[in-house]
Parts: C-alpha cells; structure tokens; sequence
C-alpha cells in the first residue's frame, strides 16, 4: 500500500498480472480515470436556458505523453491562435485564446474561424497506457461565451422595458407599450441559444478533428 492502505497504480497491474488478468483494460481504465476532469455544474439556471458550455474529445493514439502533448501544442498556437495559460506537470496543458494584436490579426486574415477561439479555456491531458500509446482527452470550456449571450440577453430585455416605458409615458396604447418587451426578448433569447449551441457543436468538431489528424 501507500502508507494508508491504498495501492498505487504500479501495484494494481503487478497485482492484475498474478492473479492471471491482462493489465491492458486496467491500464485504460486508470488511464481514463486520471484524465477525468470536474465538470462545472451544468444544471444551473444558464444550463437550462442556454445549453452546455462544455466539449470533449477522447482517444487513444501512439506515441508518448511528450510527443503527443507537443504535436497538440503546435497545432493549436498554430491553427487555434490559443496561447499556452499554464501547463500542468507533464501531463496536461491548458490553453486560451490568444487575445493580442498577433491573434486578432491571424484569425481575421486566415478566414478559417477558429472554431476554439469562444472557449474560456481547452485543456490536453495525456496518460501512458504503455511505451507505444497514449490516452488523450481534450476539454473546451466556453461558458464564458455562453455568460456574454445571457448578458447580452439581459440588456436587451432591459433596454425593451425601458422602451415601453416611455411609451407609456407618451399615452401610447398597451400593445404598443408590450410590443418591445414581446418581440425583441424572444427574438434575442432564440438567437443567443442557437448561437451558443453552435458554438458548442463547432467546438467538438475541432477538437474530434484534432484527435483525428
């Protein structure tokens, strides 16, 4: 054990190998495991209303934790325009979009849209399952975007009551003073949830493609 009667993972899989199992779906599993990351709670009030705010991509490719996490940096500095926000040990990167004058410029110019470019964060982490692969799994995070949408939302529902308001002010009939608060609210709530929605499914196309390629 580990000195409070757990096992360690080397332990696991020499325990695995005498018993007679195949340590292979074992290595998977912890793998997958320690790939997991939190997901923020997705059953709030901004969930129900908007969508997800999450993507997530798996596979299990050659190469070495190293290798794959450097093609996967290359890749997304080079066709993302994300820029490195931290890395974590070895195993794990987390990415955001580059918001200088450089990244502005390359996603104008290139005309590919950057389907990442909404994301608050994309995070890469890569788990050995022996010395030929590596488990990847890739989370873009864009519940920033989908905060803009609701504020966007807001001022707009604020700025229709304002507007009845002073149409009611000037004496103006009582559609007329709704009219505002009734058309441009759902019109507003319809587009900012299709437009999140879509940015979600373009965010899990990029990252499936990534893994892909």
């Amino acid at each position: 054990g580990d000195g409070q009667g757990q096992l360690t993972e080397t332990q696991l899989i020499d325990l695995a190998k005498e018993v007679g199992l195949d340590p292979t779906n074992l290595r998977q599993a912890l793998a997958e495991e320690r790939t997991r990351v939190a997901v923020p709670d997705e059953q709030g009030v901004l969930a129900t209303l908007y969508g997800s705010a999450t993507a997530s991509a798996q596979r299990t490719v050659r190469g070495t934790p190293a290798q794959v996490l450097r093609a996967l940096d290359d890749w997304m500095q080079r066709q993302e325009s994300l820029t490195v926000q931290r890395y974590h040990s070895t195993e794990r990167i987390v990415w955001e979009a580059r918001r200088d004058i450089v990244g502005i410029v390359r996603r104008t110019v290139s005309g590919r849209g950057h389907a990442l470019s909404r994301a608050t964060d994309v995070a890469a982490t890569a788990i050995a399952l022996d010395d030929a692969r590596v488990l990847v799994r890739l989370d873009a995070r864009l519940a920033g975007y989908r905060a803009l949408m609701a504020q966007q939302n807001v001022a707009v529902a604020g700025a229709a009551l304002v507007g009845g308001g002073v149409l009611a002010v000037l004496s103006f009939p009582l559609l007329a003073i709704a009219a505002p608060v009734a058309v441009l609210v759902p019109v507003g709530f319809g587009i900012a949830r299709t437009s999140q929605h879509r940015t979600v499914q373009r965010a899990q196309l990029a990252l499936e493609q990534v893994l892909d390629r």
